[in-house]
């Protein structure tokens, strides 16, 4: 019989997090029901600036304009490497461009842009999490610290929030042996990433569930095809991603342009789209992974990451 929310046990060690996105309450004993995310929560100390950006849409009728609001908000992670990260100069001219994507993303309400995110694989230029604050938000709540493994995600992505499963059946679903797995269910017992039911069986925390989606965006003045070598490997993990070029020739561009469609990605130069990306979903483990080294860089530890404002204009 699974146990209900409020009886669960608190994790045996906190999170390494600055804390919840308002001002926390206390209770005697945290548990796993989390409170209703709001996007507007943020890290206490965080310098965030929020750019508006209203469009008007002028096809609903003749005389009605229909404004949506969107918000973009940067947030500048710190590194735990020695020493500081080189930073083109010339990619800088690139910036207000980058800016311009991520608020054209389908669908966008809500964008956190992250330059030079540590990510699973790479360090990409920029990191668009399109409408993900409440989820942002449930998981600085949650009080479990980043999981960063790719196995302890792997193992993660079998469990279910409300469906507990048996050590068994997730060793089965790996394709696994029971003994493969025990030490990760520790580690992750003790995290509070996963508990035990009272018959035995394993649930995973509800706070492990991501939504929204992450496009890696590369920003180069030239180098148009070591631009889409890193986009490709950023897919490894993110749902898509973009390349902004500086101005390319006319053979470059159509170069660039038919490599890019071929695998639904974005391409955007100083004149505009050529292509935007593609809906495309991650498989769940590397979409948890990406969305895991998102929370480690901007909302589980002050020493992880620094927040800057943009002001529109900028």
């Amino acid at each position: 019989m699974q146990q209900s929310p409020s009886s669960w046990p608190s994790p045996k060690r906190p999170a390494r997090s600055c804390g919840r996105l308002s001002e926390p309450t206390t209770s005697p004993a945290r548990t796993w029901e989390l409170q209703p995310p709001c996007a507007n929560r943020k890290p206490p100390g965080a310098q965030w600036c929020n750019v508006h950006v209203a469009h008007a849409d002028t096809t609903v009728t003749d005389r009605t304009c229909v404004h949506v609001s969107m918000t973009l908000q940067v947030v500048r992670p710190s590194t735990s490497l020695g020493g500081r990260r080189f930073e083109p100069i010339d990619e800088r001219s690139l910036h207000p461009f980058v800016r311009k994507v991520a608020t054209a993303l389908p669908g966008a309400k809500h964008i956190l842009l992250v330059p030079e995110m540590p990510s699973p694989l790479g360090l990409p230029d920029f990191v668009a999490a399109v409408n993900c604050g409440q989820w942002l938000a449930s998981r600085m709540a949650s009080g479990v610290p980043p999981v960063l493994s790719e196995i302890d995600c792997t193992v993660l992505s079998v469990l279910m929030p409300h469906r507990p499963l048996s050590v068994r059946t997730v060793a089965n679903r790996l394709a696994w042996q029971t003994a493969d797995i025990d030490s990760v269910l520790s580690r992750l017992t003790r995290s509070g990433a996963i508990q035990f039911t009272d018959g035995g069986s394993l649930v995973r925390h509800p706070a492990f569930s991501p939504t929204g989606t992450l496009y890696a965006i590369e920003a180069k003045v030239t180098g148009w095809q070591r631009a889409i070598r890193q986009g490709r490997s950023y897919r490894t993990w993110a749902d898509n991603y973009i390349v902004v070029m500086g101005q390319l020739g006319q053979t470059a561009t159509l170069r660039a342009q038919e490599a890019l469609e071929h695998e639904g990605a974005g391409l955007y130069l100083p004149s505009g789209w050529l292509l935007k990306p593609q809906p495309r979903k991650q498989k769940f483990p590397q979409r948890l992974r990406g969305f895991e080294h998102l929370f480690a860089a901007i909302g589980s530890d002050p020493a992880l990451g620094s927040h800057e404002g943009v002001h529109a204009g900028e």
